[in-house]
């Protein structure tokens, strides 16, 4: 069957094909590309530099932007409010795959080092017993590799792995409510009180995962221990032994399964009341109230709330560190937390939105 190639086909410059940009449409080609289209005799034909218009998938998204988010023609109570509109519905398309980061990780791509000024990136780190992987931020130049760093010319930085769930605390439940001018008598009560029953939760659902853990291996072996059956010459003894051991296992498993069960149950139910009275002493006290319903957001009215009214990158770290304190520790990690920076902007539009009443 013959194969056929258009005559000329027009790339951008990528520099698998193209070794240097010249005057004009002119390009000094990589050999292999050179030997490339010479072998399938066709003509190569280059975009302009810094021209995105010529870019066909540029041009098909604009029009896609134009026909889905101006048609109807929006209507908005202010120019920001507009463009935070549009923003958000590019961002929900992205490139057509939702990002599993953005799900996960509050402050994703809202974080800068304070020590070398690159961007924080969010990741997980090793998988626990139970499934879930632990989250942390971390600098760009710490994580890099070391043949990057020397490509680069860059040092490893010496920010550590920060823990996401005490930098998300810190910003969201700290430094906002501080820079929203809520006074800490009004936040740190239902903070308190909302910390201790997460971190309850939070270890009781550790546990009972580590349970069904235990509780999958060990149905496992006893079915691997039962297809001995399938093979002449087994000692029945051993195995009767062995049968009965993992029996008795599993059924104290099981039954720590169901203990755990209860009392994970009793614990949310315990501060789902606590909450509830939480809101009602709340209502008399229009700070409180505002404070109860900013912490208690979903997730992702949360994730959108930061979004909105951050100002700038969130600086985690400083370049001024003190170089006698190890920044992994733990007086080094708090030293850390206290010391992040960040300004907010106003955004009524989207307070009331979020917060009505």
């Amino acid at each position: 069957m013959a194969t056929y190639c258009s005559r000329a086909h027009n790339y951008d410059n990528l520099t698998s094909a193209v070794e240097k940009v010249l005057k004009g449409k002119d390009r000094r080609e990589q050999e292999a590309f050179r030997k490339f289209h010479s072998y399938y005799n066709f003509t190569a034909r280059f975009c302009n530099t810094d021209s995105g218009h010529e870019k066909g998938g540029v041009e098909g998204l604009v029009g896609f932007a134009r026909r889905n988010y101006m048609v109807p023609i929006p209507r908005a109570q202010s120019l920001e409010e507009l463009n935070e509109e549009i923003l958000l519905s590019c961002l929900k398309y992205g490139s057509g795959r939702p990002s599993k980061m953005d799900q996960e990780f509050l402050l994703h791509d809202l974080c800068r080092c304070g020590i070398c000024g690159s961007k924080m990136r969010s990741d997980y780190g090793t998988r626990r017993v139970d499934g879930t992987r632990s989250r942390h931020y971390v600098c760009y130049w710490h994580r890099a590799s070391p043949k990057l760093r020397e490509i680069k010319g860059r040092q490893k930085c010496s920010l550590p792995l920060i823990p996401a769930e005490l930098l998300e605390w810190e910003v969201f439940y700290v430094e906002l409510m501080r820079q929203l001018g809520i006074e800490p008598e009004h936040y740190e009560p239902l903070l308190d009180g909302k910390q201790k029953w997460d971190s309850k939760i939070e270890g009781l659902e550790k546990t009972l995962g580590n349970v069904k853990a235990s509780l999958r291996r060990k149905e496992m072996a006893l079915r691997n221990l039962d297809s001995l059956l399938e093979h002449e010459g087994f000692e029945q003894a051993a195995y009767f032994q062995k049968r009965n051991g993992f029996l008795l296992e599993v059924k104290s498993l099981d039954q720590k399964l169901k203990v755990t069960q209860k009392d994970l149950e009793e614990l949310r139910q315990r501060k789902s009341e606590e909450a509830e009275f939480s809101k009602l002493m709340s209502g008399t006290d229009p700070f409180k109230a505002l404070t109860y319903k900013i912490i208690n957001l979903p997730f992702v009215d949360k994730y959108r709330l930061l979004r909105g009214l951050v100002d700038g990158p969130i600086v985690v770290g400083h370049s001024t560190s003190n170089p006698q304190v190890q920044l992994d520790s733990e007086d080094g990690m708090m030293k850390i937390l206290d010391g992040v920076e960040m300004t907010i902007r106003h955004n009524h539009t989207l307070l009331l939105e979020l917060l009505p009443e």
